[in-house]
């Protein structure tokens, strides 16, 4: 029994000097510039000194802030919203209706889109009235947002009576781009690629929707209608998914990286700021092992000027 407490009391004194020779040491580290004032475009030259296990870089540009290096909310402050429309082979007038919603439940069924709250924000933009694609122009649609809830967005695509009113027009929407304009300048929303558009057609058993989507055009297309059902009115509907447009929450800001474990000592690194104004550029230093890490923080003022 004894032999086991001597064993395990020298393992003891072993792994506290271990740890005791793990002990991390303070980084050694500075950083200097040639001079306060760049151009933009031009190549910022830091000087290293000291040589940390790791060396990290904040810019101090949106996302790359150590001021928001625990995390980042942005603002919304408005939203913009634009597409470009066609319209072809069709007779029937008004047919094509741009809507919004922010209590549409996001259901797959056309019930969901009848249930739902629409506002019709066609009067906002400038639709086509030829083949020629036609930009919508840049809609403010701030107003239509509602704190907690998601804004959805659609193209409402109407074909009256064809025996009456004549045959439906082909509708195409391209370059559909959401916008919100934040405090770190405008961020993309939503997109042809990322809008999660889902078609929703009114009568697929007797009058099916020939309406489509791909990534970079959305087509609204009347029925094919058989002759016993050419009296019937129909409508598709094509609704992006829900678009967060409250306070967005992007986490921490990001540095990038300028040393690791396994690289030799850094003594300069550059980097090119695109836009004048002035900037708090970061770097972190560490020094790190099993028994624990410690961090130095230096910081250099920037000016860049056009």
């Amino acid at each position: 029994m004894m032999k086991h407490l001597y064993i395990i009391a020298a393992g003891l004194f072993l792994f506290a000097g271990c740890m005791k020779k793990l002990e991390v040491n303070e980084p050694v580290f500075d950083v200097k510039v040639e001079k306060p004032t760049w151009r933009a475009g031009e190549e910022v030259k830091f000087r290293l000194a000291g040589n940390p296990d790791l060396i990290s870089f904040y810019s101090g540009e949106p996302l790359h802030d150590y001021a928001f290096a625990a995390g980042r909310i942005v603002e919304t402050a408005g939203l913009d919203l634009s597409f470009n429309t066609s319209v072809e082979f069709g007779k029937q007038a008004d047919q094509l209706s741009v809507m919004a919603s922010v209590d549409f439940n996001g259901g797959t069924r056309f019930e969901d889109i009848t249930a739902a709250t629409w506002t019709d924000i066609t009067s906002r933009f400038k639709l086509a009235g030829s083949a020629t694609y036609t930009p919508s122009g840049k809609a403010d649609i701030t107003d239509l947002k509602t704190a907690g809830k998601p804004l959805y967005l659609a193209f409402r695509y109407r074909v009256k009576n064809p025996s009456v009113y004549g045959t439906g027009n082909v509708w195409r929407v391209q370059n559909f781009l959401l916008t919100a304009q934040t405090s770190i300048g405008a961020i993309q929303l939503g997109s042809m690629l990322n809008g999660g558009f889902r078609i929703f057609d009114q009568m697929p058993d007797i009058a099916p929707s020939r309406s489509t989507i791909s990534a970079t055009t959305l087509q609204l297309i009347a029925p094919a209608l058989a002759d016993s059902t050419r009296t019937v009115d129909t409508e598709c509907w094509i609704v992006t998914k829900g678009m967060e447009t409250g306070d967005l929450d992007y986490g921490p800001d990001r540095p990038a990286s300028v040393k690791g474990y396994a690289d030799p000592a850094v003594t300069e690194t550059v980097y090119v700021y695109p836009r004048p104004g002035k900037y708090r550029a970061v770097f972190t230093a560490f020094n790190a092992n099993i028994a624990g890490s410690k961090e130095m923080v230096r910081e250099v003022e920037i000016e860049i000027v056009p």
